[in-house]
């Protein structure tokens, strides 16, 4: 039930995030988007400034949005809160501060004509279909999200006075030709390597293990086969699918529900138009009166010797036009009308009718079992959470578990010993428990012989469970896993023998034997790695059959020197290496990825010349921090 009420509410909340982000775009994602704020407690104090709880909640919840966007809508604020989405987002709003407590200092400050044009060059405030600044779209946006215009142009104001002073930041860490010429040669450098592979599975059979061998290997190896900790509980769900399929809904109430959802089963007529927009209303009569004479929108543009586009209008409703006048022209039209012009900010209009939807209301049989299942569902939902409350009760009295799930006629479900990933030991079935990794994680941490609290599951059901018994992990016996042992064992040699013939090839490469000649007398396979960075990557395209290097073998190829060989191991086997090469670029020869460099450096130097600039601002006006308000804010909202 709780989950369901969170789930109503949070589609509310998504849409004024969603209202909160577009702003935030139209001022560069600038960290405090919402300084036009009502007076509330006060969180942190910059200079003569106050950020108020209200303008971090804003800021948080504006950061949670984008968050989610990306990695879903699971993610709450709880959590994000432990990531330190909050910390972070104070930290923008001080930063804010500090930048707009020293522009005031030195006088910096945009004027009103500049502020003027940043604002008409947001795209978000661009009418669709003339691609140029609309006020009355721009006062709908600000509307919605719940900020005045004179509280957007103070905030581009102050953004802008951040930009400048930022961007000297970045305009004076210019990288030293000599810095990014290292960095460039460093990064750019590639190395070529020989090498002989052997891998452990092509060594062939191995001696077979005696009983000692096994013995010594199992007692030498015991976490290999060690058995994962079991435990065993016992499981009560109240589960609201299982509920609702036992919910009956008569007729009378599935009516009554059709009659109050009825606005939900409308749809309206929908139309779709084509129009042209012309500045002055002669030509736009000529057009309509050449349209009605058999002409289509575009002949009857050409006949009146206009220069206007047809522009198609998609099937929509008649709220879905712009404005009302052409709306009402446009749905009074009969079908393949043309309408007489109509005059709006933009122009006139001529628009023609391409097709009519009509509009109509899905009838009760249609609908039925949605509603059915809706109300069952709900209903459900409020059984479970009213069982849950009773089992709570139950359990508080003294009943044991099983004991309160029987009174109220809820399933139990004993399981046999599984580990914390849901394997069972031995061959006993694997029981269907509803929310597996919930109930399994809750078991995990908790003392045996205690039921668990109550727990809610992302679906929202309930479960409650007591762990019976826990089985400590403990190490296999040898006749249970002998197979097991045995072929770890035989798996081991025959990567020592790899080892043993990479150290020989390792030799022979140092005295500068032909890689192919040691792979033929010694049995390995040899080839020639592509040209590597010493990120791995390839310089260049790699040949069909080439084989790239483990990280092990691109560290140890980066430390080398020209003609050294190693020996490296892999996780297939062993190889032996020598290094054949090694290429260091020219700044000039690459000339692109240079400039990519250098500006990389500059721009790191930059923030780290920004982040110092922002320290001295904080020992310069003080930042004072109430961590007590903020946690009793969050401690109180959850």
């Amino acid at each position: 039930m709780l989950q369901a009420i969170r789930s109503r509410v949070g589609s509310w909340i998504v849409k004024i995030l969603f209202a909160f982000l577009i702003l935030s775009f139209a001022v560069w994602g600038i960290g405090d988007i919402f300084r036009d704020q009502p007076q509330g407690r006060t969180v942190a104090e910059v200079a003569d400034t106050e950020i108020s709880i209200e303008a971090l909640d804003r800021a948080f919840r504006g950061e949670l949005s984008r968050l989610q966007q990306v990695l879903g809508p699971q993610l709450d604020a709880q959590t994000a809160i432990s990531m330190g989405v909050l910390d972070q987002a104070l930290r923008g709003l001080v930063v804010d501060a500090l930048y707009a407590a020293y522009s005031e200092e030195i006088g910096l400050s945009a004027s009103n004509e500049l502020v003027a044009e940043q604002v008409r060059r947001q795209p978000v405030f661009e009418d669709p279909v003339t691609g140029q600044f609309d006020r009355e779209r721009f006062l709908a946006i600000l509307g919605r999200s719940g900020m005045s215009e004179a509280g957007y142009i103070d905030l581009l104001r102050r953004d802008l006075a951040r930009q400048w002073i930022a961007g000297s930041f970045r305009r004076a860490a210019e990288a030293p030709d000599v810095l990014a010429e290292a960095l460039f040669r460093h990064r750019r450098e590639t190395r070529q390597a020989a090498v002989v592979r052997f891998a452990a599975a092509d060594q062939g059979p191995v001696a077979e293990p005696t009983d000692q061998d096994l013995a010594a290997f199992h007692e030498a190896n015991p976490d290999r086969f060690t058995a994962p900790e079991y435990r065993t509980m016992t499981v009560v769900s109240l589960t609201a699918a299982e509920m609702a399929a036992e919910i009956a809904i008569d007729d009378d109430r599935l009516r009554d529900e059709y009659e109050s959802r009825r606005g939900f089963f409308d749809s309206p007529e929908r139309r779709a138009f084509r129009q042209v927009v012309v500045q002055d209303r002669e030509t736009a009569e000529t057009i309509a009166e050449a349209a009605r004479g058999g002409a289509d929108l575009a002949g009857a543009v050409e006949q009146a010797g206009a220069s206007a586009e047809v522009i198609p209008l998609d099937l929509g409703p008649r709220d879905s036009l712009p404005f009302d006048e052409l709306g009402e022209a446009g749905f009074a039209l009969e079908p393949g009308g043309v309408s007489a012009p109509v005059e709006t900010p933009f122009g006139w209009h001529v628009m023609t009718v391409t097709e009519i939807v009509e509009g109509g209301t899905q009838p009760f049989e249609a609908v039925r079992d949605r509603i059915e299942q809706d109300l069952k569902q709900e209903r459900a939902l409020d059984v479970v959470f009213e069982m849950a409350n009773q089992l709570e009760d139950a359990l508080a009295g003294g009943a044991s578990l099983e004991e309160a799930a029987d009174s109220l006629g809820l399933p139990v479900t004993t399981t046999p010993p599984m580990a914390r990933d849901g394997s069972v030991r031995g061959d006993a079935p694997t029981p269907d428990l509803p929310a597996r990794d919930q109930v399994l994680s809750t078991a995990f941490a908790e003392d045996p012989g205690v039921p668990s609290r109550l727990t809610e599951t992302d679906s929202g059901d309930f479960f409650i469970l007591r762990v019976d018994q826990v089985i400590e992990p403990q190490v296999r016996p040898l006749d249970e896993v002998r197979d097991a042992v045995a072929e770890a064992w035989r798996a081991e040699r025959r990567q020592e023998r790899a080892a043993e013939l990479a150290a020989q090839a390792d030799e022979r490469l140092a005295l500068g034997a032909d890689p192919a000649d040691v792979a033929a007398d010694l049995g390995g396979t040899a080839s020639a790695p592509p040209t590597l960075r010493r990120d791995g990557s390839p310089a260049g395209e790699a040949s069909a059959d080439s084989v790239g290097l483990p990280p092990a073998g691109v560290t140890a190829l980066f430390e080398m020197a020209r003609n050294e060989a190693r020996a490296i191991d892999t996780p297939d086997g062993h190889l032996g290496m020598r290094l054949e090469a090694i290429t260091t670029p020219e700044p000039s020869a690459e000339a692109e990825a240079f400039e990519q460099v250098a500006e990389g450096v500059s721009g790191s130097l930059g923030q780290d010349l920004e982040q110092q600039f922002v320290e001295t601002l904080r020992a310069r006006y003080g930042v004072t921090i109430n961590q007590t308000a903020i946690q009793d804010y969050y401690n109180r909202s959850g």
